[in-house]
């Protein structure tokens, strides 16, 4: 089951107006100051956005760790919708075994602040939609899109590799991606060797047996 946490959740324009990959500047990361998602999540600044959702840098009140807290509004819209939504959260949530699939942190609803509302007897509008809160392992080095300078065959030998392995632990548990890109594809820094760690991610596309 998706918890519910109770608190006010940050408004639309302040999460979802930014272009995708933006790198906020100070102003903009002002927008973002004292800005909390529920009573768990302190957000930081806006990683990016795309057609169905959009991602923000959090801290975790309860561990101190930073989380990416991707935000899919109003997902009631459609059957589709809800669909696509649910089967992301669950088969995140099957997906512990490997180190290079993201790691699901937290997922939960909120009442939706951009769906439809319905005015109550008393006079109050209700939303009858939710919003879906997915909290993940944040990528410290972005993705593989993003990814700049030169690669030495080696860390690209050791990428596909990493890729490859992900892709057949997925096969094996009976999910498929269908989205693999190389900006579904997480960077991270091991910090014991300093090596590139490649994870998937973004699993809004993708089907279980």
């Amino acid at each position: 089951a998706i918890d519910s946490p109770v608190a006010s959740v940050i408004p639309l324009a302040t999460f979802l107006s930014f272009p995708l990959f933006f790198n906020p500047d100070l102003k903009q990361k002002q927008k973002l100051k004292n800005k909390k998602v529920g009573d768990r999540y302190d957000l930081v600044r806006l990683l990016g956005c795309g057609s169905f959702s959009s991602v923000c840098l959090a801290v975790d009140r309860r561990t101190g760790e930073q989380v990416a807290l991707k935000r899919v509004a109003d997902v009631l819209s459609s059957p589709e919708a809800a669909r696509k939504t649910l089967r992301e959260v669950c088969i995140l949530r099957r997906l512990t075994g490997h180190p290079c699939v993201i790691r699901l942190v937290d997922a939960f609803l909120r009442p939706s602040t951009t769906g439809p509302k319905a005015l109550s007897p008393e006079g109050v509008l209700t939303p009858l939609s939710v919003d879906v809160y997915i909290a993940m392992e944040p990528a410290s080095d972005g993705d593989l899109f993003s990814l700049r300078g030169h690669v030495s065959a080696a860390t690209a030998r050791s990428l596909v590799g990493q890729i490859a392995s992900a892709l057949d632990y997925l096969h094996k548990n009976g999910v498929w991606h269908r989205d693999l890109k190389s900006s579904n594809v997480l960077l991270f820094r091991d910090g014991v060797e300093g090596k590139l760690v490649a994870k998937l991610a973004d699993f809004g596309s993708s089907r279980s047996a």
